[in-house]
């Protein structure tokens, strides 16, 4: 990963040697022998220790690993893993010197209920056994390792005997050495050994030659996370290799049904029959009927409605809104009563999936006009039978403006609501469900983790509401999606988890998160009017200042048990300007040992006396301490970003700076100010007067387009009291492409500059 790492380890001690062999060295690399319908079974088990506070807790479970090769495609082997929990169990619980074990063991047992006893995941695996996607987060036990560590691991590049090393491509980095050949289940084996400098975390392979596939994994580490130290042993041992096996048994078996569909998921060129993936969908369990309609929805295969029906009134929002999705197909008369009745769902993303249906099927103006389920009742007598090509004029500008283009005889002036037409017709790449550990690309911050959430309906065709999540603590990204996946599971929200520079307040963190959003936005279908940003703890302070910093890129904010302007003794921040139009929700616990709730409140305060009408909320939670984050705020985050979208194009704006990291507030750029707070109000007249108020400002840049000017002749600005411009506005449609492809937001495009000079009266 670069060199960078999610977790921190120290050294453990090595096990005792096994038996040695001595066959011969071999005269050609190590390699996997991956065909079709290969299927390996290994016995998974962890033991995982959390030392803190005075207690410990030890818990031992136990997998069976069903590893399955559909097929292979340009890139190498599509393999789809599933794991199935065969026990779990607390087996020690000392706490200050007292055995707690019984109390533990009923806690666990509410806790483990909660965790699925089946995980899935695919990658696509080259013939040496290097993952070709990123690593999934999604595994089947909490833990800042396992997420690295798999039944098929990446062999050195060229033939190796012991005592020989090579830089290995694993993400934790490790420097690998082969130790000696060894017998493991009556074959030759070549045991290699990988680690990190000074032995911080040590993972064995036992590869076979023979039967070209690894027979034992081991890993041993440690990491802490705020205090506490987790001690985690891995072992993967082989059981079970049969070849030639079919995919269609394998979907008829539980215990390798849902591995089957994960490989299918991100593979589309892998051919598998409709019926055989339609008839999942009567198996009755959410987790095999999601994934099957994840696979139908991906692939655009129609389903009869009858087979439909009784998945759109499941127990689960995932499966209805999937249903809904996968409810494209049908006719209008066919549709209706079915969507009717999902356009009053209590699930937004089922909401929201009845209204996509009905927008592809709408004249585009009316799609763009369709934002709510009340607007739907004159909407069905427009309805075609068939979705609406995507092929416009609109389109092909996107298109062309989202590759660096620019489109020299678009009139820009004669689209009516382009820039939601815009975010109606975009079209990017699709891209596999799932949560997965990623690396930035930006120069400075290349080789950056951070995990990427992409949820069930995205197929890059519409654009998707987007969470940006800041960790508490050290800003862990690992951190943060564990604790916030339960909470985004049942959702459709594209989320985000960078992983600090330092805390979130430092300036390169800053530059990070700005960075790594400006990076979504180029990969992914954003709904950029639907852009959320929260955090927890040291995340929920970053979120109060990321929040003015990019006041016209969110629609909403959220601080969990944020220190707000309050970081430490004797250091302070200034009260954020520029955010009273940002929905912002503080919630704390009265019994925060950690960060007092007067911190929240001092918050509050500090922004409405910078503006009274600020659109600030505080939520208190009684008998709460240090503990309220994303999935234990009793619903509070997700239900406030979806009260909210963003107005984009306001014609009053009101904020101060006190650097010009973020110089822009929606139509006003600070170019120049003073030592000290600058300050900036503006407004647009329905005169054609648009008066700007300065404090602190030497030049500033007024970034306009048609749709936030008066239909008046002549346009006038006036600066403190003395007029600085006169003249009749004029498009530059060339300039609205490279400003939206420099935002990547058609929204914050502009097709009229006017640079002004401030002067003082």
């Amino acid at each position: 990963m670069s060199g960078v790492l999610i977790l921190a380890v120290a050294a453990i001690a090595a096990p005792a040697a096994p038996r040695e062999v001595e066959p011969a060295p071999p005269s050609q690399a190590l390699r996997y022998d991956f065909e079709a319908g290969d299927r390996l079974v290994y016995r998974e088990t962890l033991t995982r220790e959390r030392e803190g506070g005075g207690s410990l807790v030890v818990v031992e479970a136990e997998w069976t690993s069903e590893v399955l090769v559909l097929g292979t495609d340009p890139r190498g082997a599509v393999v789809g893993i599933q794991r199935h929990r065969r026990s779990a169990e607390l087996v020690r619980a000392p706490e200050n010197g007292k055995d707690i074990l019984g109390r533990g063991r009923s806690d666990f047992a509410e806790q483990l209920a909660r965790r699925p006893e089946i995980v899935a995941e695919a990658n696509v695996f080259g013939n040496r056994g290097e993952a070709l996607l990123a690593p999934q987060v999604e595994r089947e036990w909490s833990s800042d390792l396992l997420p690295f560590v798999h039944e098929i691991e990446a062999l050195p590049p060229e033939p190796v005997a012991p005592g020989q090393s090579w830089r290995g491509t694993h993400p934790l980095g490790l420097e690998f050495v082969a130790e000696t050949w060894e017998d493991v289940g009556g074959e030759a084996c070549l045991r290699a050994r990988g680690a990190l400098p000074g032995n911080q975390v040590l993972l064995r392979l036992w590869f076979s030659p023979e039967g070209a596939v690894l027979r034992r994994v081991e890993l041993e580490g440690w990491y802490p996370i705020v205090g506490v130290e987790f001690r985690e042993k891995l072992r993967f041992e082989l059981l079970e290799h049969h070849r030639g096996e079919s995919l269609d048994a394998w979907l008829n078996a539980p215990q390798r049904r849902q591995g089957a569909l994960a490989g299918l998921l991100i593979a589309d060129g892998l051919a598998v029959e409709r019926e055989r993936i339609e008839a999942l969908l009567a198996v009755e369990d959410d987790g095999v009927q999601s994934a099957a309609l994840r696979l139908l929805w991906r692939r655009g295969l129609p389903v009869a409605t009858g087979v439909l029906a009784p998945l759109l009134e499941s127990a689960h929002p995932r499966v209805r809104a999937l249903a809904t999705r996968v409810l494209d197909r049908a006719s209008p008369a066919e549709a209706r009563p079915l969507l009717e009745a999902r356009l009053a769902d209590p699930d937004l993303f089922v909401r929201e999936a009845a209204l996509q249906w009905l927008r592809r099927r709408l004249p585009l103006g009316q799609a763009v006009a369709l934002r709510d389920p009340l607007m739907v009742a004159e909407a069905w007598e427009h309805v075609a039978t068939t979705p609406r090509e995507q092929a416009g004029p609109l389109m092909s500008v996107a298109a062309t403006v989202r590759s660096g283009g620019t489109v020299a005889d678009w009139r820009c002036e004669m689209d009516q609501a382009w820039s939601q037409a815009a975010l109606l017709e975009q079209r990017l790449p699709s891209e596999p469900p799932g949560a997965r550990l990623r690396v930035m690309a930006s120069e400075k911050w290349r080789g950056q983790p951070y995990i990427l959430r992409v949820p069930d309906e995205y197929r890059g065709d519409e654009p998707t509401p987007l969470l940006v999540y800041l960790s508490g603590g050290p800003g862990r990204a690992m951190l943060g999606w564990a604790t916030a996946a339960p909470a985004l599971a049942p959702t459709g929200y594209l989320a985000v988890f960078p992983h600090a520079s330092g805390m979130w307040w430092s300036d390169e963190s800053e530059e990070l998160v700005r960075l790594l959003i400006d990076e979504t936005l180029d990969r992914f279908n954003v709904d950029t009017n639907r852009v959320y940003l929260a955090g927890f703890s040291n995340g929920g302070t970053g979120t109060y200042i990321y929040a003015a910093q990019w006041a016209d890129r969110l629609a909403a904010a959220v601080s969990l048990e944020g220190a707000g302007p309050f970081v430490g003794p004797g250091v302070s921040l200034p009260a954020p300007g520029g955010v009273d139009r940002l929905p912002f929700l503080f919630v704390h616990g009265d019994r925060d040992r950690v960060i007092s709730v007067e911190h929240s409140r001092g918050s509050v305060k500090a922004l409405r006396r910078e503006n009274r009408d600020a659109r600030v909320e505080l939520q208190v939670l009684p008998g709460r301490d240090h503990d309220v984050m994303l999935g234990t705020d009793d619903g509070l985050t997700l239900a406030f970003f979806e009260q909210h979208q963003r107005d984009p194009l306001p014609r009053e704006v009101a904020f101060s700076l006190d650097d010009l990291r973020s110089p822009r507030r929606y139509w006003i750029e600070v170019l120049e100010k003073k030592r000290g707070t600058a300050r900036v109000e503006g407004r647009i007249g329905d005169d054609g007067v648009v008066a700007v108020k300065t404090s602190g400002v030497r030049r500033l840049r007024l970034l306009l387009r048609r749709e936030l000017l008066p239909a008046a002749p002549e346009l006038r600005v006036v600066v403190n009291g003395q007029e600085a411009f006169r003249g009749a506005p004029v498009e530059d449609c060339a300039m609205l492409q490279r400003s939206w492809r420099e935002t990547r937001d058609p929204f914050r495009a502009h097709s009229i500059e006017i640079p002004l000079d401030v002067r003082r009266p």
